[in-house]
């Protein structure tokens, strides 16, 4: 299957449906780079290289546990937002192991949804920004219990990274582009992969622009790269 299809009252819907759409364009029909693009331009050469080495040391090709870690967080994801939008997932293209792991870490966003009572707002929002020539799609825009609009990040990684501070900011200067109702609250939640603990949050308060300064210059420094490269 891989049309959105209707079954009764929930749409089965595969990954690849979401991700064929995940598309950046300004209003002239210019593509742009998003967010996670835009960021990459960061040297993360240092803790990887130690992280391959360390692969190497336990037998494990570290190509491959990228690619599966990379994998399991795409379904994690993809379950995620099924939930939110009342939607029946379809994993029939991926093993039971990566589907079993990634179940994991999407029991640990229910346990926080529903710990927090959050309503409900958008998930898998995509926006672009006509100021500042980049895209992005928000995880998660919830209220909390007192009705203040909060922009969650979900994250199946090891760990929370400062780069990930700089594409919340880059999320909400989105969401404000275009919304009037600003954002109140900003959390990065993981949702780890492994079955005991692996779970964290990181609420960003007050002014995060410096944060979203950083990322202004990982925007040019990506239409820098961008001019050097074609010439």
């Amino acid at each position: 299957m891989t049309q959105t299809q209707v079954n009764g009252e929930k749409r089965v819907v595969t990954l690849e449906d979401i991700e064929a759409h995940q598309r950046y364009l300004l209003a002239d029909g210019t593509e742009v780079p998003g967010s996670t693009t835009v960021i990459n331009n960061l040297d993360k050469s240092a803790p990887l290289m130690y992280w391959a080495w360390d692969c190497g040391k336990k037998g494990l090709d570290y190509r491959k546990v990228k690619d599966k870690a990379a994998n399991i967080g795409k379904i994690a994801h993809f379950l995620c937002e099924c939930h939110l939008n009342n939607w029946e997932p379809d994993l029939r293209n991926y093993s039971k192991d990566d589907i079993s792991r990634a179940t994991v870490s999407y029991g640990k966003f229910l346990e926080y949804k529903y710990r927090e009572d959050f309503e409900h707002v958008k998930s898998e929002f995509q926006l672009v920004s006509e100021t500042y020539k980049y895209g992005g799609t928000l995880d998660w825009v919830a209220r909390d219990r007192n009705g203040d609009l909060v922009l969650i990040d979900l994250k199946t990684s090891k760990g929370i990274y400062d780069p990930y501070l700089y594409q919340v900011a880059s999320y909400e200067n989105l969401w404000n582009e275009h919304i009037s109702q600003k954002i109140k609250r900003r959390i990065i939640v993981r949702i780890g992969k492994e079955k005991s603990g692996d779970f964290e949050t990181r609420e960003l308060y007050g002014d995060i622009s410096d944060y979203f300064n950083v990322f202004k210059d990982l925007v040019s420094l990506y239409y820098s790269l961008k001019k050097v490269k074609y010439r």
